[in-house]
């Protein structure tokens, strides 16, 4: 499943659903808080750039804007990371095993309320494994034909 590239890269590319349905409603109404200033890409991200392994994340121009959280398989966020729409952001990871996260949306409301109503909430079916040091993947939240990487809607309380 695994692709790797001069034996230390991995790419992936996730396969997002077109499902309108993938919105869910967040408990606190963003229809009455106006909407915030996008951050820039990386806001949040709290990851050390002296570490060797790597997650890059592409997102699709002209699509949603996203939040990424990076959580230890089993658990635990190690960081989270703001995307704009057609860009990419490199979180720096220790040696481990990851899960990624993701919101998405077009106008953001801050750290609580996300993208509001409308925010999309998603789960890669598979992990992000480093072990060796120098490990990279890049996981592409891109549509694409023959994609080998899909994703599952999850609610706003699993993300």
């Amino acid at each position: 499943m695994l692709a790797w590239i001069g034996g230390i890269s991995a790419i992936l590319w996730l396969v997002v659903s077109s499902n309108s349905d993938r919105s869910l409603s967040q408990p606190n109404s963003a229809s009455r808080a106006p909407a915030q200033p996008l951050p820039l890409t990386g806001a949040f991200d709290s990851s050390d750039n002296s570490r060797r392994n790597s997650i890059t994340v592409k997102t699709q121009s002209g699509g949603q804007h996203t939040l990424i959280k990076i959580e230890r398989l089993g658990g635990g966020e190690v960081t989270r990371g703001f995307v704009r729409a057609g860009e990419q952001h490199k979180f720096y990871l220790p040696a481990g095993t990851y899960v990624l996260k993701t919101a998405g949306g077009s106008a953001w409301y801050g750290e609580k309320l996300l993208f509001g109503a409308n925010t999309a909430y998603s789960k890669p079916d598979d992990t992000f494994s480093m072990v060796a040091p120098g490990e990279q993947w890049t996981v592409e939240l891109i549509p694409q034909r023959d994609g080998n990487l899909r994703d599952r809607q999850i609610s706003a309380s699993e993300f």
